[in-house]
C-alpha cells in the first residue's frame, strides 16, 4: 500500500535523457492508483498522466508511459537507464529524496481509519482512543506552557512538573 503523508509526481529531470530516445519521454508508472494513473480501455490515464503529457509537451519531446512495480520506480528513475522519469503517488522521506529529485508538492493526501458504523463496540473504543490522545495532547501542552513560565504543576499533591 502506498503510504501517502504528501502525495507526489516524482519528476527527474536531467539534461539527458539516458535510455530514453531524444525524442521520447519514457515515465514509469503503477497504473492502479486511480485518479492519479490507471488503466482504462487498455490505455494508461490520469492526472498524473495528463501532467506528464503536458511536461512532454513543454519539451517537445513524446511520452510513452510503462505499468511497473510501484516499488521499483525510485530505484529505476534512479539508475538513470532505463527511464529517467516517474510519475506516481510517492510520498517524500529522506531515503527517496537521496536517490530522486521531486517535482512541487500538488496534492495532499489524507489518513482516515474506515469502520462499520454498526458496529457500537468499536466505536466506542474509537471514541474512547481519541478522547485518551486529546487528554495527553492537552495535558503536554499544558505543562509545556507552565515549564515556560518557570511554575510547576502539582496535581494530587504530587509535582508532576518542577
Amino acid at each position: 500500500m502506498k503510504k501517502l503523508l504528501g502525495v507526489l509526481l516524482l519528476v527527474l529531470t536531467l539534461v539527458t535523457f539516458t535510455g530514453c530516445s531524444n525524442d521520447t519521454l519514457v515515465v514509469y508508472t503503477e497504473a492502479g492508483f486511480a485518479p492519479f494513473e490507471y488503466v482504462s480501455n487498455g490505455k494508461i490515464v490520469g492526472v498524473d498522466v495528463d501532467i506528464m503529457n503536458m511536461v512532454g509537451e513543454k519539451l517537445g519531446k513524446k511520452v510513452v508511459f510503462e505499468n511497473v512495480a510501484f516499488d521499483t520506480i525510485v530505484d529505476t528513475v534512479s539508475e538513470g537507464k532505463l527511464t529517467n522519469v516517474g510519475a506516481a503517488g510517492l510520498s517524500v522521506t529522506d531515503e527517496r529524496k537521496e536517490k530522486v529529485d521531486f517535482s512541487t508538492e500538488y496534492y495532499q493526501a489524507n489518513l482516515y481509519v474506515i469502520y462499520n458504523v454498526n458496529n457500537i463496540i468499536l466505536q466506542l473504543l474509537i471514541g474512547f482512543i481519541v478522547l485518551i490522545l486529546l487528554i495527553l495532547v492537552s495535558f503536554k501542552l499544558l505543562a509545556n506552557y507552565y515549564i515556560k513560565k518557570g511554575l510547576f504543576i502539582n496535581l494530587f499533591g504530587q509535582d508532576l512538573i518542577s
